[in-house]
């Protein structure tokens, strides 16, 4: 049976309660940042930012007592028993407005062996890609530059690109602590999400492991 965006939406959904919790049993608090949407074919998901927490949404899904009527690329409807609320993109006034509010995704699929291989296997991801690490002003590594990608490779398969600056592993910032435990844990994910920054795009590349 083929894998589809809903599907996949679905699961990502899934496993966002079971990692973060249960969602909030009250209707849409005004605490709520839509943070941004990933879209593929027209059909979006929107990450609704909540007191520290991510939740993933589509249309039809439920926050709390409130309904998802609509999943646009700026702008989440929610329908609540005390009438109708909208989230838009980066609507908090410390964030500001954002110039490209949609993060664009692009879903794969790799053998857990082959990712397992690679991450065990330093040499041969050496020989397959080259990174350099991106470093902020207080001199610590924020992300890692992707100097080059060996054609042909098995990495190559992965959708990296030579320019792509890669921030995060399923929502674990590469400057934070816990990093190199998310990135050791991958081949024990389902669902792998990494984020990255291409040409001043950013961009979800999201893994299903076979």
């Amino acid at each position: 049976m083929p894998v589809t965006f809903e599907k996949i939406c679905s699961l990502l959904t899934m496993l966002a309660i079971v990692g973060l919790g249960t969602l909030p049993s009250t209707g849409a608090a005004e605490g709520q940042r839509l943070a941004g949407t990933l879209e593929n074919d027209g059909t979006f998901l929107a990450i609704v930012e909540d007191g520290g927490r991510q939740w993933l949404l589509i249309t039809g899904d439920r926050l709390g007592e409130c309904r998802v009527g609509e999943v646009s690329a700026a702008l989440v409807r929610l329908n609540c028993p005390a009438g109708v609320r909208e989230l838009h993109i980066r609507s908090s006034p410390e964030h500001g407005t954002a110039d490209n509010p949609s993060i664009e995704a692009t879903f794969l699929s790799i053998q857990k062996d082959i990712l397992h291989d690679l991450i065990a296997d330093r040499q041969d991801l050496v020989n397959q890609l080259d990174l350099a690490p991106e470093v902020d002003e207080t001199g610590v590594i924020s992300g890692w530059r992707v100097v080059s990608v060996r054609a042909g490779s098995e990495v190559e398969s992965l959708g990296l690109r030579a320019g792509d600056l890669i921030t995060a592993v399923n929502h674990v910032a590469v400057a934070d602590s816990i990093f190199m435990d998310a990135l050791r844990s991958m081949p024990e994910q389902g669902l792998i999400n990494l984020s990255l920054q291409r040409q001043q795009k950013k961009i979800e590349l999201i893994y299903s492991l076979q």
